[in-house]
């Protein structure tokens, strides 16, 4: 298996780089790899990932929770109707950043299973999707009768021709990240609006969950961009941040999952214990939110 190995920060370029976590892929293969960090400008990215050939398979999970539909249990029937309401905050953050709310051609890159392009439809937008996992394409297409696309036509796509690009905790699986937003910018209209959501490594969580903190998520994560990072990287871009919000629900998504991993008797109740905690702190503090929805327009 080929797999990726980083000299140098993606970020800066700055080759001094140093063994930050060693993390085990608790959902798929159980094996360990290394989060190494840039002593420079802080990035975090991680290390001996399989390149984008081999990774399909560590997505192979029932836990995927995005690509999965099953409403077994009391944690899977919850995120659905989380879900629901997310989408109509989404849709109305972003309507809150638009310039021009009659131009409504959007790009979802990530789609998933399709809700949330299938929830812009309905509001009137004239949507397109790009989805690696065939099958899940294949299941969003069905559903919703969506236009959903795999990674390669992305570059075919003529330029300009989209108000609203969206990534929903995407970037950090994305292996041509500096080729995807190339990408992006010339397919985003001059007025257009770009929106990032990742999960945030600089959170209030990770000082308790630690190498156990889910939002890690190797091997299939392979960038963790704290808000520094993620806006630096888009300045060389010649994007600007217009607005920043969290995503209120992670922090008891992601230390419910947390407590699973470390193995807690009554996970359910020290994930949400520990993600009230979290959240609590990060109300005096944005950038300590578990994660965060970057609103970028270009320059």
């Amino acid at each position: 298996m080929n797999k990726i190995t980083h000299l140098e920060c993606p970020i800066c370029g700055q080759s001094q780089i140093k063994e930050k976590y060693k993390l085990q892929d608790y959902t798929v293969s159980k094996e360990f790899y290394n989060i190494v960090q840039c002593e420079s400008c802080g990035f975090m990215f991680t290390q001996s990932a399989p390149d984008a050939e081999n990774i399909g398979p560590y997505y192979k999970s029932d836990d995927y929770v995005s690509h999965s539909n099953t409403q077994k249990g009391l944690f899977f029937k919850v995120y659905h109707k989380v879900r629901e309401f997310m989408l109509e905050q989404k849709r109305g953050a972003i309507l809150n950043n638009m310039l021009n709310e009659e131009s409504k051609n959007i790009l979802d890159i990530g789609t998933g299973r399709g809700y949330f392009l299938n929830h812009m439809q309905k509001n009137g937008f004239s949507c397109t999707g790009i989805e690696q996992d065939p099958d899940v394409r294949k299941m969003a297409s069905d559903d919703f009768n969506l236009n959903i696309q795999p990674p390669e036509e992305l570059y075919k796509l003529n330029n300009d021709q989209f108000d609203v690009i969206t990534l929903w905790h995407v970037l950090e699986h994305v292996h041509d990240l500096r080729g995807y937003l190339e990408k992006i910018k010339m397919l985003l209209k001059k007025d257009g609006l770009l929106v990032i959501a990742l999960p945030n490594p600089a959170c209030a969580d990770v000082s308790i969950y630690k190498e156990q903190w889910a939002g890690w998520d190797v091997p299939i994560h392979l960038w963790h961009f704290q808000p520094k990072n993620i806006q630096e990287l888009l300045s060389q871009y010649q994007f600007k941040m217009v607005d920043k919000r969290r995503l209120p629900f992670d922090p008891f998504y992601v230390s419910i999952l947390g407590s699973q991993q470390r193995g807690d008797k009554l996970p359910m109740f020290t994930g949400t214990f520990n993600g009230t905690l979290s959240y609590i702190k990060s109300l005096g503090n944005i950038d300590k939110s578990t994660s965060l929805i970057y609103f970028f327009k270009k320059e």
